[in-house]
């Protein structure tokens, strides 16, 4: 019978795919409803569409946010712009790749799209794997990748990691694919790869290593590597210039302020490093302004949405092992507090969440504390 392998091949993984998260997406998305930053990005693609700008402030005064967002939503921001606008430190990118489905069919046809960006991912992965090393190897990494945490739930939800995974899975395959391409080709390649620094400032490392690997493979192709480099270069030029347009510096770091300063240091750099390879796990504190009971990858989630994420930290325990010798910290200062518009009276809601190689999930949640602040 010639029925099996057409269930298993390129078609099939892809019709499975979308089937599975457009299906689990729209489930979510009204049994759950929108958390962490995804109400953010999607205020962004609001000012986008009401309004043609990335200034935030308007639209949250206006609770442009209520069609997706039942709660208060505020501004997630650091520093003001220069014009003294306010701008989400969330990247621009996924709002306007998003735009167009937002547009038409509001959240869940914007989930439906990110759905849609996941199947072709899982099939850029299958399609890489079978090149490298066959159809059972492709269908395993299709199994074991696409189908399992943490492709899911990010397969449906509205941050920009399944764009980002999309164009580094499509930038991989084209470099392990000897082809002859015309220079049209390679010139809409490098657009599709310039977008990656505008979907999240970390997706400048992959768009980095990908630039290196292209520019070996097509070394003694000036032609097809000019095609490629240029829309990147100007892309590039373009995203820090966005930063002194909108904060006078082109510092990535701008929209954080002080933030970056305190809590991006290069001395947690060594101990982290060990913490990669070692017992040390990470793990990160965050917070919001109401409760919750949920469960969560084998856990419970105590802190409602929206949620604010602090940065990662390495707990610090023994080097070998599994002594559960760490420990977080996290001091909510005067700066910090002000940051992220703590006020006196509000009630605050926080909880840590860590690596945790021995759960299914490979992630735990810590218990759950709620304090008030003073005058």
């Amino acid at each position: 019978m010639q029925v099996a392998p057409s269930l298993i091949g390129r078609r099939g993984v892809f019709i499975v795919s979308l089937l599975l998260y457009v299906g689990a997406g729209l489930y979510s998305a009204r049994a759950v409803g929108v958390g962490g930053d995804e109400p953010h990005y999607l205020i962004i693609t609001e000012s986008l569409l009401r309004d043609g700008d990335l200034q935030i402030e308007n639209n949250h005064r206006q609770r442009d946010y209520q069609s997706f967002f039942a709660g208060e939503l505020r501004p997630d921001f650091f520093e003001r712009g220069k014009n003294g606008q306010i701008y989400s430190i969330h990247a621009p990118g996924l709002p306007a790749l998003i735009l167009p489905a937002y547009a038409l069919a509001g959240r869940l046809g914007t989930v439906a799209f990110i759905a849609l960006l996941a199947a072709l991912t899982a099939l850029a992965m299958f399609d890489l794997a079978e090149l490298i090393g066959g159809r059972g190897v492709a269908l395993l990494t299709w199994l074991g990748t696409c189908l399992a945490v943490p492709f899911l739930p990010y397969a449906w939800m509205i941050f920009p990691e399944m764009p980002g995974a999309l164009l580094v899975a499509w930038g991989a395959l084209w470099l392990q694919r000897a082809e002859e391409r015309p220079l049209a080709t390679w010139a809409l390649r490098g657009v599709a790869l310039a977008a990656l620094p505008w979907l999240h400032t970390k997706f400048i490392v992959f768009l980095a290593m990908l630039s290196l690997g292209f520019g070996l493979k097509l070394l003694r192709r000036p032609a097809r590597l000019s095609a490629l480099a240029t829309p990147i270069a100007l892309s590039v030029a373009a995203w820090f210039y966005s930063f002194y347009a909108i904060y006078g510096s082109v510092n990535p770091e701008a929209p954080y302020g002080a933030y970056s300063r305190i809590y991006v240091l290069t001395e947690y750099i060594p101990h982290g490093l060990i913490g990669i390879f070692f017992d040390q796990k990470f793990g990160l504190l965050f917070f919001g302004y109401s409760s919750l009971s949920a469960p969560f990858q084998g856990g419970t989630m105590c802190v409602g949405a929206p949620t604010i994420r602090t940065s990662n930290q390495s707990s610090g325990g023994a080097p070998i092992g599994n002594s559960c010798s760490g420990s977080y910290s996290f001091t909510f200062s005067t700066a910090v507090m002000n940051q992220y518009g703590i006020d006196p009276g509000d009630t605050v809601y926080t909880q840590w969440w860590m690596r945790d190689p021995a759960s299914p999930s490979t992630t735990g949640l810590s218990n759950a504390v709620r304090f008030t602040v003073c005058q």
